[in-house]
This record gives C-alpha cells, structure tokens and sequence, in this order.
C-alpha cells in the first residue's frame, strides 16, 4: 500500500479537526461550502473509520457462522468514492472488487482517484443499484452502506440483485438507518409536513434534504423480514456503534447492521 492510500485510511478522526472541517466554510453563510465540507470531512475523515467497522463486524459475524473459503471478490452497491471499498481490499487482500453508484460526478472522482494511486483490482461504475448488481455473479461478499434511501432505489429489487450475485455461502453487508427510531417516525408523522416543507423552501440545499433519508428509510422489523424473503439465511443484526449484536431492542436502535449468508445448494 502506498504511503498515500496508508495515509487516506488512517483512523484521524478527532473533534478539533472536524470542527475546522466544518466550520471553516462558514456553512451558516454559504451552504454549497457547506456540502463541500461535509463530503470532505466524511470521506476523508469518517470513511477510513467505517471500513475498519464494516471489517470488524465481519469478523465477528464469522466466528458464528464460518467461512468455507477466504473473500476474494467484493461488490458494493452504493460505493460514493469508493473508500470503504478500497479499505476491505487491502484487508482482505481481495483480488476483485467493483463499486456501483448512481452519481456520475461521484463515479469520475472515485475513477480518478484509483487511478492516480494504481489501485489494481478495483472498478468503480456508474448505474441504478439494482440492475447494474443483476450482470455480476459469484461474489463472496456483498456491501451496501446507506446507499438503499434514494427514492429511485427498489430494495425488494436490490435485494434480489445481491442474491443473485453472491455465490453460494456468499456474504451480504447493510447498514441502515431504522425508521421505527422514535425521532425519525415522529418527524416523519403528518403534523411534521409543514416543518419539511418550510425547510425545503428557506434551505433548498440542507432543508430540502431534512428526512430524505428517513423517509425511504426500512423499518428494523420490516427489514429484516425482506431481507429473509429475498432467499437469505444466518440473519444477524449488529449494534452500528457497539459493532456488537441486538436482539429485540433492534426495533429501536437509531440505525443497524444486517448480515446475512447466500445457502447453499443442497
């Protein structure tokens, strides 16, 4: 790995540097800076970070259901620059790895980036989740981190797309937000229409996205059922901040993990 991509992975998230990230450009004043901040202090300083939990939870998840064979060829389906991906590469020293991703502007820097640091191995594309994971096939592992919200995206759909793409044994990875979180289905509720809409108009860039989220947001129990229905075994849902596994108090964590397995034929 070189210096440089050892550096971008560094776990150097601290509170004085996120608040010049954040504050430096005066978000209050000018909110396009503050969306170039944000972006920044995510991928610079959050991404490395979630990689190191995305792994981590893996290897635990493994200890309770065991792999029959190492992960070579990861998919991540919602990827953004790519960071997370390129982070489980060089963990599991994966040989094959693509990223899809519906933001053309976000795909070209991803590109870009690899390419200027000879990362071999990874591809990053542009396409709808669901229809660009339906051309692969024979992945080990699966990963999908907040990319599931946009209203464009069919989860039923890309639930079905990782399935198909997994090999047998194979190992699918989400994380999301739980819409069952009591402040999300509060502001959420009806009465909080007029809030969203007020917002929308006075802060296009940051109001209109208030709850965005939220709103395309899984229910923990729905999800859970989806996911089962869509073919997978060995559900497991892990605690995002704990990275350590729930039980019934899942329906109110703010967010969640959810492994599952591809079964094998019999």
């Amino acid at each position: 790995m070189s210096n440089k991509i050892h550096r971008d992975l560094q776990f150097s998230l601290t509170v004085p540097s996120a608040l010049k990230v954040v504050l430096a450009c005066g978000w209050w004043k000018q909110l396009s800076q503050y969306k170039q901040a944000r972006w920044l202090y995510y991928n610079v300083y959050t991404v490395p970070w979630r990689g190191f939990e995305v792994f981590d939870i893996l290897t635990k998840y493994f200890s309770s259901f065991p792999q029959d064979k190492p992960i070579k060829s990861i998919l991540d389906m919602g990827c953004g620059f790519g960071g997370i991906l390129c982070y489980l590469k060089f963990s599991f020293r994966a040989t094959k790895c693509i990223g899809i991703d519906e933001d053309d502007q976000v795909v070209e820097a991803a590109k870009a980036y690899i390419s200027s640091n000879k990362i071999k191995d990874v591809s990053i594309l542009a396409g709808d989740l669901a229809r660009a994971a339906a051309d692969f096939h024979g992945y080990d592992l699966i990963i999908s981190y907040d990319a599931l919200y946009g209203k464009s995206v069919h989860r039923g759909e890309a639930l079905k797309a990782a399935f198909n793409a997994l090999d047998q044994n194979g190992v699918l990875f989400i994380k999301v937000i739980n819409r069952m979180f009591p402040p999300y289905w509060i502001f959420l509720s009806p009465a909080f229409n007029w809030l969203r809409l007020w917002l929308g108009k006075i802060f296009p860039e940051l109001g209109g996205r208030l709850g965005q989220r939220e709103i395309n947001a899984p229910a923990s129990f729905r999800f859970f059922r989806e996911v089962k229905a869509a073919g997978f075994t060995d559900v497991a849902i892990f605690n995002r901040i704990t990275r350590r596994p729930i039980g019934l108090i899942r329906w109110f964590a703010p967010d969640f993990i959810l492994v599952a397995k591809k079964p094998k034929k019999v």
